[in-house]
Parts: structure tokens; C-alpha cells; sequence
């Protein structure tokens, strides 16, 4: 289970590259497991016995821009607009992650728009 603006949920055990998306198919199952998922959020600890709060905030919070962290009750902005959903922005992600090796190389990026 995936907590996004458009959630996702894959059968592991027959769909290792999470390449067919049920949770169109599978709503009873879906809405378990997002209930497991928030109640999981809310909890000081994992059922594991491992914290579920980062120490650091500026992980917590690059994590978070990513998508990582807090999908359940961060998906809109405080003004009340919807967040994009992480898999629409792998464009981007790549093309800076592009720069950032480009750089680190000493090379300049290429001029490109993001699509």
C-alpha cells in the first residue's frame, strides 16, 4: 500500500515489480491497509519495537519533499492545494540528480526544460 495522491496497492508475492496497481480492484483491502498504515503514523513506536520518528528534522523533511513521510496527512498545501503526486515528478528528480552528478563532475548541466 501506497499513500499518495493517487494511492497504489500491489500483491507482492505475484507482483514483485509492483507493475499492476489493485487498488481500484481491491477497495476493502485497500482501506485496511491505509487504516493500518495511518494508525502505524500515529504510533511512537513500530510494532517491531523500532521508533517511528526521525530524530533529525531536515531528514524528516527531505524525506517528506520526496514523498517518503507523512503521505497520509500532508497531501495538500496549507492553502489547501493538492500536493503533486511523487510519480509525476520523477522527470524532475532525475534532471536534478542529472545536475547534481554533472556537477559534482565540474561539467554544467544541459540547458533543458523540465516536460
Amino acid at each position: 500500500m501506497i499513500l499518495a495522491p493517487r494511492p497504489e496497492l500491489y500483491d507482492l508475492a505475484d507482483d514483485p515489480h509492483e507493475l499492476c496497481n489493485l487498488y481500484a480492484e481491491r477497495p476493502a483491502l485497500a482501506e485496511r491497509m491505509t487504516a493500518r498504515l495511518r494508525a502505524f503514523e500515529r504510533a511512537e513506536s513500530s510494532p517491531f519495537g523500532w521508533s517511528t520518528s526521525l530524530a533529525d528534522p531536515d531528514a524528516r523533511a527531505r524525506l517528506a519533499s520526496l514523498g517518503y513521510t507523512g503521505a497520509g496527512r500532508d497531501l495538500a498545501t496549507a492553502d489547501g492545494d493538492a500536493l503533486p503526486d511523487p510519480k509525476d515528478q520523477i522527470d524532475l528528480y532525475n534532471l536534478i540528480t542529472e545536475g547534481r552528478a554533472l556537477n559534482a563532475q565540474g561539467a554544467s548541466a544541459p540547458q533543458r526544460r523540465v516536460p
